[in-house]
């Protein structure tokens, strides 16, 4: 398969004659990913380092002296005393080759250099804590008490232990069945062993229950690349949108010329794009390609009947068998389970004829513009007045579209009390962030009632006409299943996002809590002890500052509102290529299963604009312990080659 993504796979089934066979060829597939992922990782970095060191050549000689080295190891954010720095040169200029009376390096000499820069004390000490039979390897019998005292792996035995020597042990050593310092380091830095649990990577969460029971994971308008009111239209926003898992995709759908209906921010000046390339293109060939469980399709309907029409048979031509059209028993108390779903795309809209609609609208600013006339000014964007209109009107719905609506029946929402005696499993609400937090303010304990027998989806309030996003974290704690961000824009409330929807093998839903699904429950108090120990590799941060980081680690937790809370380590001076800390922080989290906790590195700046070098977020019930690595994120959200940051994990 190829896709706009830029990616291009080829799928091979294999059947085997029995499951000894099939077990056979799962062990050794599994270990030849991990060992092309690490020499693919290893090229790559190499790649990097002899690209820096190109650079650093100024006279294309093919080689650079002492000096140039410490020149680009401080481009690299590394800075180091400068005898041991000519210790490790000398180690590492085997050649002994020299240029006008001074020894040189050539490129890989220079990764050799690199290389005994790496040099981990604080692994090398765990390392021969374990190693009992001899100083300079580990039995597995050793490498599995580790595993087992340290890294809490209970379950782990001897075979484990030889697994992981034949994954990760790269020397002749691996022929005794034994792991060097190389090797307990390759297994102490790879993916398997950070600090996100591994269950994380498969669903291992109840699948069976009604789809009120889970959050899901969702977007609000979808089509943006950008801003609300000038942003772009794309079809590639709703492929990113899937292939990142997500769940409940918008769609607003307006008249297009030539009976084609389009997909754009009415009365805004986004631009358009047709409802049929966002079937054919996006959601028919992405919907089921990163997670098998069902797809909502959240339509604003601003259609004419006629267009209506066209939209449902469109609807119905290209997905086919995926669409989820079976009508419903208006006697049901319950929707059906994400697993009952499994590849179904479900169509979420209004089947009545009275709707509140909402409109934003763009008024050009001038000199006579009046910015008291109708609708309530909500904000400017680029020199242009912005207003929201609420009006009651008459919308029909086409009895073709409306035929494609049932398990997600939008209707406007009529209250708490009503719902909660007289509604439907099948409705839905939308609301705004700030009406939903008045709701949940003021009928706390209602709310989640109300969310155990209906979906409700929160939208942004229209201010945020630069696609800002609110923090979902109080509305998940409600019960609240669709929360919609505006996932184009990489801020905290994605990384929280984020960080909810990488668990449960990224299907885009998660079970709810216990206590929000009217179970008997205590509430999970734990004591969360973190240890941050060092940082590895951290990069320059962009701005006007070229000097090397002075980096400390800050600890944020977002959550239930008596656990929220931030510490952070002191600063290390002028190293951002092994900062060391050792500081050890409690956090006292009451409701653990609500918890994201926030790892952000920063630069200590003494005028207080302290950049962010790089950061990490992950719920609390998904952190595994031990000594674990945690890998850094930019701001953009994407993975920091080599940057991580070593930490120590307890709970009790």
């Amino acid at each position: 398969m190829y896709g706009e993504s830029g990616y291009d796979v080829e799928t091979l089934d294999l059947i085997g004659e029995d499951v000894e066979t099939v077990q056979q060829w799962v062990k050794g597939l599994q270990s030849l990913v991990v060992i092309s992922k690490s020499i693919q990782q290893e090229t790559e970095y190499e790649e990097w380092l002899l690209a820096q060191y190109r650079k650093a050549d100024k006279d294309n000689s093919n080689s650079l002296d002492f000096q140039e080295c410490l020149k680009l190891l401080k481009l690299l954010n590394i800075k180091l005393e400068e005898d041991y720095a000519k210790k490790l040169f000398d180690q590492a200029n085997t050649n002994k080759k020299t240029s006008i009376e001074a020894k040189v390096l050539d490129a890989q000499e220079f990764v050799t250099f690199y290389k005994l820069l790496l040099r981990r004390p604080e692994i090398e000490a765990l390392f021969s804590k374990y190693a009992k039979t001899s100083l300079c390897t580990l039995t597995a019998g050793e490498l599995c008490s580790f595993l087992q005292k340290e890294q809490k792996m209970q379950n782990c035995s001897i075979e484990h232990a030889f697994k992981y020597i034949d994954m990760y042990e790269t020397t002749s050593a691996k022929l005794q069945e034994r792991m060097t310092i190389s090797g307990f380091t390759n297994l102490m830095t790879a993916e398997d062993f950070d600090i996100l649990n591994t269950r994380e990577n498969e669903v291992w969460m109840d699948m069976t229950q009604p789809l009120t029971h889970y959050y899901i994971h969702s977007s609000h308008n979808t089509y943006l690349l950008g801003n609300q009111l000038t942003g772009e239209s794309s079809i590639q926003a709703y492929i990113v949108a899937l292939i990142n898992g997500c769940r409940c995709v918008e769609l607003d759908v307006w008249d297009g010329d030539n009976d084609d209906p389009i997909v754009t921010h009415g009365n805004t000046m986004t631009s358009k794009i047709f409802v049929r390339d966002v079937l054919q293109d996006a959601i028919l060939p992405y919907a089921f390609q990163s997670s098998p469980y069902p797809v909502i399709l959240s339509i604003e309907n601003h259609l004419s009947l006629k267009q209506q029409d066209v939209f449902a048979t469109m609807l119905k031509e290209i997905l086919g068998d995926l669409l989820y059209d079976t009508p419903i028993d208006t006697d049901m108390t319950k929707l059906p389970s994400p697993e009952e779903l499994k590849h179904k795309i479900i169509i979420k809209a209004k089947k009545t004829d009275t709707v509140i609609r909402t409109s934003t609208v763009v008024v050009q600013q001038s000199e006579d513009s009046d910015s008291e006339s109708e609708g309530e000014l909500i904000g400017t964007l680029n020199g242009a007045v912005v207003k929201e209109k609420k009006k009651k009107e008459k919308v029909k719905v086409s009895a073709k579209l409306s035929s494609l609506v049932n398990l997600c029946q939008a209707v406007h929402f009529k209250g708490i009390d009503e719902i909660l005696s007289t509604g439907k499993s099948y409705h839905m609400s939308s609301l705004s962030e700030r009406k939903a937090k008045e709701l949940i303010d003021s009928n706390p304990f209602k709310f989640p009632k109300y969310t155990q027998k209906q979906l409700v989806r929160i939208y942004p309030h229209g201010t945020r006409v630069r696609s800002t996003n609110f923090n979902p974290v109080k509305f998940w704690n409600s019960g609240c299943q669709i929360v919609a961000l505006n996932l184009q824009t990489p801020d905290e409330p994605t990384s929280i996002n984020t960080a909810m929807f990488r668990l449960n093998g990224r299907s885009g839903y998660m079970l709810k809590p216990d206590y929000l699904l009217s179970k008997n429950v205590e509430p999970s108090e734990k004591r969360l002890f973190v240890k941050i120990i060092s940082g590895q590799s951290l990069p320059f941060v962009s701005g006007e500052k070229n000097d090397i980081v002075d980096p400390y680690v800050s600890i944020e937790v977002h959550g239930h509102p008596e656990d929220e809370g931030k510490k952070k380590t002191r600063y290390v001076s002028n190293n951002g290529f092994n900062p060391s800390w050792n500081e050890d922080f409690t956090f006292h989290l009451k409701r653990s299963e609500l918890d994201v906790i926030a790892f952000e590195v920063k630069d200590h700046d003494k005028r207080g604009f302290n950049d962010l070098i790089g950061a990490y977020y992950i719920w609390a019930t998904s952190i595994s312990p031990g000594y674990r690595h945690i890998p850094l994120f930019d701001k953009s959200g994407r993975e920091i080659l080599a940057a991580s940051i070593f930490v120590h994990i307890k709970f009790d």
